[in-house]
């Protein structure tokens, strides 16, 4: 490519693009157009991962809620037992 192409592309001044010129910046534009597609491809395919670690994670998350609500039941249990022992002390000893 010569110096004055360069220089027409850069700075937009200089003589009339030829048809080359023109090939050339359409070839480019091409490639770059391919470029971002593929971009785009990869974009998506992240996209549908994320979904998929989504969907996986509510499940997990379900899970590890009814873990939660287990846990409180017991805990409320044992305090409702120990509660009731130290009151039936009490009494005994007054």
């Amino acid at each position: 490519m010569a110096v004055d192409t360069l220089i027409a592309e850069e700075g937009w001044a200089g003589r009339p693009a030829t048809k080359g010129d023109l090939m050339v910046v359409q070839t480019r534009l091409e490639n770059k157009i391919k470029d971002v597609e593929g971009k785009i491809r990869d974009v998506e395919g992240m996209i549908k991962d994320v979904r998929i670690e989504v969907g996986n994670g509510d499940n997990s998350l379900k899970l590890e809620i009814g873990k939660l609500r287990v846990s409180i039941a017991w805990m409320t249990i044992g305090i409702t037992t120990l509660l009731g022992g130290l009151i039936t002390l009490f009494e005994f000893l007054s």
